[in-house]
């Protein structure tokens, strides 16, 4: 699950970075405000990975061992 998540997140913050780079060429923003922007998205991917993960131990507690997941892998970390 560790090396998933961090492959996921990696590839999100690329593309974060892309994006900044992309404003900054534009003129859009300066350095500074892509490195905010890049963070913003790390954070509010952050903040997504939470709630899918809790969402999903809710949805489905049978397979996760209940709504807590106290004790048990959470349907992402079978993956």
């Amino acid at each position: 699950m560790k090396l998933i998540k961090e492959i996921i997140f990696g590839q999100i913050r690329h593309a974060a970075t892309l994006a900044g780079g992309a404003l900054v060429t534009h003129g859009l923003v300066n350095s500074s405000g892509a490195q905010q922007f890049t963070g913003a998205v790390m954070a509010l991917a952050g903040v997504g990975w939470s709630i899918g993960d809790k969402w999903l131990r809710a949805e489905f507690p049978a397979e996760s061992g209940g709504p807590s997941g106290t004790g048990s892998q959470s349907i992402l970390e079978k993956l």
